[in-house]
C-alpha cells in the first residue's frame, strides 16, 4: 500500500467558479468560463472525501464543492485548456458511494466482509479508460530534496485512491453515530463516534429520554400491582437435612 503522502493531485479548477447547466435533463456542474487555476494537494493533506462525503445533495452545495476542488474529470479539447464540467448525478452518486463504502467497512467484523465492502467500492471504477496513476520525479516543496511521487490522473481518481488509503491505514474514517456524517478519527481521538460537540450532545440527550422514559415505564408497572402483591411469601430453606 503507498504512503498517503506520496499520492499527489495536480488539478485545476475555473478561477469565476461553477454553476448548474442544464443539458437536456442530465444537468452538469460546469465552470463559467474563467482562466485555469493549477493546484496541487497530497493525499491525507485535506482529507477532500471526507468533505465529498458530509456534501448536502443540493446543486449549491455541488457547485460549492466544484468551485473549490474543481471537476470530477476534465476532457482535453487542446493543448493547455480542459473542459471543465461534471454531471450532476454523479456526484451524488459518487458521494453516497463514500458514505455507504466507509460506514459498511468500519461495520464488517471480518476482514473477509472489509474486503467486500471495498470490492463493491471498486466496481465503480471497472471499465474507466484512463490510468490511475502517473509516477513523477519531483524535488519536495519542504527541504528541496528529490522524490518519487505518484499523480492521480484527475480529482475523481484521487478521491478513490485518498479514502483507500484512509481505511487501510491512513486518517481511519468512520460515520457519525448521530448523523451517519463521514468523519476522520485523529491520534488524539481514536474512539471518536461523533462527527461535532453538538452530535454527541444529541446523542446524550437522546439516551436520557430513553432512559427516563424506562424509568417512568417500570414505575408504571409497580403501580399496577394489586395490594396482595406485596404480602411477604414465607421462605424456603435451600438445603433441609
Amino acid at each position: 500500500m503507498l504512503h498517503p503522502g506520496l499520492i499527489v493531485l495536480d488539478w485545476q479548477r475555473d478561477s469565476k467558479g461553477y454553476e448548474i447547466f442544464e443539458n437536456d435533463g442530465h444537468p452538469l456542474v460546469a465552470g463559467k468560463g474563467g482562466a485555469v487555476h493549477p493546484y496541487t494537494v497530497r493525499a491525507g493533506g485535506k482529507n477532500i472525501f471526507i468533505e465529498l462525503a458530509g456534501m448536502p445533495h443540493t446543486p449549491a452545495a455541488a457547485c460549492i464543492f466544484a468551485s473549490k476542488w474543481g471537476a470530477l474529470m476534465g476532457d482535453m479539447l487542446e493543448p493547455g485548456v480542459h473542459h471543465l464540467h461534471t454531471p450532476l448525478d454523479l456526484l451524488y452518486c459518487f458521494s453516497d458511494l463514500i458514505k455507504t463504502t466507509v460506514t459498511r467497512f468500519n461495520k464488517a467484523p471480518t476482514n473477509s466482509l472489509r474486503k467486500r465492502a471495498l470490492a463493491e467500492f471498486e466496481e465503480f471504477f471497472q471499465g474507466a479508460p484512463y490510468a490511475r496513476l502517473e509516477p513523477k520525479l519531483r524535488q519536495n516543496i519542504d527541504d528541496g530534496k528529490p522524490e518519487l511521487i505518484f499523480c492521480a490522473t484527475n480529482l475523481l481518481d484521487f478521491l478513490h485512491l485518498e479514502m483507500l488509503s484512509a481505511l487501510l491505514g491512513g486518517a481511519k474514517p468512520t460515520a457519525c453515530a448521530k448523523c451517519g456524517r463521514v468523519t476522520s478519527k485523529s491520534k488524539f481521538a481514536p474512539s471518536k463516534l461523533y462527527c461535532s460537540p453538538r452530535c454527541r450532545k444529541a446523542a446524550e440527550r437522546a439516551r436520557h429520554r430513553e432512559e427516563v422514559d424506562e424509568g417512568r415505564a417500570i414505575v408504571g408497572t409497580i403501580g399496577s400491582f394489586e395490594p396482595e402483591d406485596y404480602e411477604p411469601r414465607p421462605l424456603v430453606p435451600y438445603y433441609s437435612g
